[in-house]
C-alpha cells in the first residue's frame, strides 16, 4: 500500500484536475497527502544590475506572496476533503525549484502531476515537461500523470501494463504493485513481440503473467502482432480497447534527449493519454 503521496504543483492550468485525483487515490489508499508548492528565489543577474536592493526585495515578495496565496487556495479546496493533508511552499534558495520537488519526491511512495496537452500554452506545457522529466529520471520514485479532465471519474479498478522485458517497465510494475493488487482488471498487453531469450522468451507473456498471478493479480495476457501507427499510439488504443481506468508504463528506455527529441513513447503517452499514466524508470 502506498502511505505517502505527493503531488508536485505545476502552478500552471492543469494542477486542478491531478489535485482531485490526488485526493481520490490517497483515499482508496487510506494514504497521507503532500502537496507542494514550489517557489523559486530569482537569483541577482545582470539584468538586474542598477536595481537597488529595496526593488529587488519588494519584487521577490510579490513572487512569494502568488505562491503563499496558492498554497493557500489548495488547503481551502481540501478543507472539507476526507484525507489527511499538508500543503507547503517548497521554497528552493539553492537548487531550482524543479530540483527541490525531485528531492521531496524521494521520502514519498508515489509522485502525481498534471499532464499537458499539445495546444495548450507553451509556456505551462513546457514547464510540465521540465518537471516532469526531473522527477522521472532523478527521483526514484513513480511518477502518475494525471490529464486534464475527460468527462471520465478517476478510477482504477482496471489497469493496463504496456509490457516490454525492460528495466524500465519491470520497475513500473513492481512500484505499480499496491494499485494492481486492488485493481478488479489487470490487462498486460504485448505489442508485436518478439520470441527469444533475450526478448520476450519462447511464450510472450507468459512469464510477466505468471509473476502477476502469484501476487494474486486478476491478470490476463493480451498479444498483438499487429502495431496500429506508433508504439505509444498502439499502446493507447489497446489500452482504450481494454476500458483501463490506468496505464502503467517504462519510461525512456533508450536516451531521453534523442526519444524527446524526435517524439518517443514516454513523450506521446504523456501527452496523448486520456487516463492517468504511472511512469517509472
Amino acid at each position: 500500500m502506498y502511505r505517502d503521496v505527493m503531488l508536485a504543483i505545476t502552478r500552471t492550468g492543469f494542477d486542478d484536475r491531478a489535485l482531485d485525483a490526488a485526493v481520490s487515490l490517497c483515499q482508496a489508499m487510506d494514504a497521507r497527502l503532500s502537496v507542494s508548492v514550489p517557489f523559486e528565489i530569482p537569483l541577482a543577474t545582470a539584468a538586474a544590475y542598477g536595481t537597488s536592493p529595496i526593488v529587488l526585495e519588494a519584487s521577490f515578495a510579490d513572487l512569494r506572496d502568488e505562491a503563499s496565496a496558492e498554497v493557500t487556495r489548495i488547503k481551502s479546496r481540501l478543507h472539507d476533503r476526507d484525507v489527511r493533508f499538508d500543503v507547503h511552499l517548497a521554497e528552493a534558495q539553492v537548487y531550482s525549484s524543479t530540483a527541490l520537488l525531485t528531492l521531496e519526491a524521494r521520502y514519498h511512495d508515489l509522485v502525481m502531476i498534471a499532464a499537458p496537452r499539445p495546444g495548450e500554452e507553451r509556456a505551462d506545457a513546457a514547464i510540465v515537461h521540465t518537471i516532469f522529466s526531473s522527477l522521472v529520471m532523478d527521483s526514484g520514485r513513480p511518477v502518475m500523470t494525471v490529464p486534464p479532465a475527460t468527462g471520465r471519474p478517476f478510477a482504477l479498478d482496471r489497469i493496463a501494463i504496456g509490457w516490454v522485458p525492460t528495466p524500465e517497465a519491470t520497475r513500473a510494475v513492481h512500484d505499480a504493485l499496491p494499485l494492481l493488487r486492488q485493481a478488479k482488471r489487470v490487462d498486460v498487453i504485448l505489442s508485436q513481440p518478439m520470441v527469444g531469450e533475450r526478448r520476450h522468451g519462447q511464450d510472450p507473456g507468459a512469464d510477466i503473467g505468471a509473476h502477476l498471478a502469484r501476487h494474486g493479480i486478476p491478470v490476463n495476457v493480451t498479444v498483438r502482432h499487429n502495431a496500429r501507427g506508433s508504439a505509444g499510439n498502439d499502446l493507447l488504443l489497446n489500452a482504450a480497447e481494454t476500458g483501463a481506468d490506468l496505464l502503467i508504463a517504462g519510461a525512456w528506455g533508450h536516451s531521453r534527449a534523442r526519444e524527446w527529441a524526435f517524439g518517443g513513447v514516454t513523450r506521446e503517452l504523456l501527452e496523448r493519454a486520456d487516463v492517468p499514466v504511472l511512469f517509472s524508470h
